[in-house]
């Protein structure tokens, strides 16, 4: 099926009370990546 929509490519980061999120974001960026996902749902309950 042809969406008529360019590839994009990304990473997902895990949300962390640590430096490490943003370091991978960061490399993320240098490295040509276009989308950064990060998990936001509040039924997750490791990342409480």
């Amino acid at each position: 099926m042809d969406y008529r929509q360019p590839v994009r490519f990304g990473v997902f980061v895990t949300p962390e009370a640590t430096e490490r999120p943003l370091q991978m974001a960061a490399l993320a960026d240098e490295l040509g990546y276009e989308v950064v996902g990060v998990q936001d749902h509040p039924y997750q309950r490791r990342f409480f």
